[in-house]
C-alpha cells in the first residue's frame, strides 16, 4: 500500500466519525442521529482515576490530596458519611442524657458531647463539599480547604487523646449509684468502645498513608512520545473530514502545494 493510498484510507475512516450513530433501538422510533442516539460514556472507576492522579502528581503530599478530591466525590463516600453520622450524634444524645450519672469521671458526658459536635461538623463539611464542589473547584480552593480539613482534624485528634486519657484511665469504678466511683455502665462501655475504635481507624489510616507514601516514587519516569508524520503529495484530494480536523493555519492551503500531517501519541 502506497502513501496516496494509507492517505485515502485514514480519510474514509475519519468520515466514518461524522455518520448517525448506528444500531440504536431508537433508530425504530425516528430518533436515529438526535442528541439522545448516542452511546452513554461511562465515566471511569475510582481505581482509574487514582491511577491518573498518580501519575500526574509533583509527589505524595499532592498524589494524597487529589487522592481524598477523588474519594470525597464518588456516591459511596457520601453514603457512608450519612452512615458514620450516626456515632456522633449517639454520643451527643449520650453524653446529654446522662450528663450526670458518672461521678467516678465526670468528664465523660462532655467529652462526647464536644467530641461529638466536632464530628458531626466535620462529616457534614464532607458532605457539603461532595455535594456543592466539582473537582476542579475542589483543586481551585485546595489549599483553603486542606487548611480547614487539617485544623479539624487537629482539633479531633487532640479530643481523642483526651478522652483516651480520662476513659481508659478510669479504674475502680463500680455499679452502685451512691458510690463516689459510679459510673453508669452504657455510657462508660459506649463510650470506651468508640474510643478504642477511633483509634484503631486512625492507626489503620496513619499505616495506609505511610504505605502509600512509600510506594510513590519521588519523580514519576518521563512519558515517552511517539510522533507519526505523514507527508501529503501535491494535488492529493483531502476529504471533507480530513480538512475539518486540520489546525486552522492549514485549513484553506492550496491544493497544490504539500503539507504535513503530525500524529502524536503519548504514553
Amino acid at each position: 500500500m502506497d502513501l496516496s493510498e494509507r492517505i485515502v484510507k485514514w480519510s474514509q475512516s475519519l468520515s466514518k466519525m461524522d455518520r448517525p450513530y448506528k444500531g440504536s433501538h431508537f433508530a425504530d422510533h425516528g430518533l436515529e442521529g438526535s442528541v439522545i442516539d448516542v452511546p452513554l460514556m461511562r465515566q471511569p472507576s475510582v481505581i482509574v482515576r487514582i491511577r491518573e492522579a498518580r501519575r500526574q502528581s509533583k509527589g505524595p503530599i499532592n498524589f494524597f490530596s487529589k487522592s481524598v478530591a477523588i474519594i470525597m466525590s464518588t456516591v459511596c463516600f457520601t453514603v457512608l458519611m450519612t452512615l458514620i453520622w450516626a456515632v456522633p450524634i449517639t454520643k451527643i444524645a449520650l453524653g446529654t442524657v446522662y450528663i450526670g450519672d458518672c461521678p467516678a469521671r465526670p468528664e465523660i458526658p462532655f467529652f462526647l458531647i464536644v467530641s461529638g459536635a466536632v464530628s458531626t461538623a466535620r462529616d457534614f463539611f464532607a458532605i457539603l463539599m461532595r455535594c456543592v464542589f466539582t473537582e476542579e473547584q475542589y483543586f481551585r480552593h485546595e489549599l483553603k480547604l486542606g487548611c480547614f480539613v487539617i485544623f479539624i482534624e487537629m482539633i479531633d485528634v487532640g479530643l481523642l487523646a483526651y478522652g483516651s486519657y480520662i476513659i481508659f484511665g478510669l479504674t475502680n469504678w463500680n455499679f452502685e449509684e451512691n458510690s463516689p466511683r459510679y459510673c453508669r455502665p452504657a455510657l462508660y462501655w459506649f463510650a470506651f468502645w468508640v474510643t478504642a475504635g477511633a483509634l484503631v481507624t486512625l492507626a489503620t489510616l496513619i499505616s495506609l498513608c505511610c504505605c502509600v507514601a512509600c510506594t510513590l516514587p519521588l519523580r514519576d519516569e518521563p512519558p515517552v512520545t511517539e510522533v507519526d508524520i505523514v507527508t501529503i503529495p501535491q494535488n492529493t484530494d483531502l476529504s471533507p473530514s480530513l480538512v475539518k480536523i486540520l489546525p486552522a493555519p492549514m485549513d484553506h492551503l492550496e491544493r497544490q502545494s504539500s503539507m504535513s500531517i503530525l500524529s502524536v501519541r503519548t504514553s
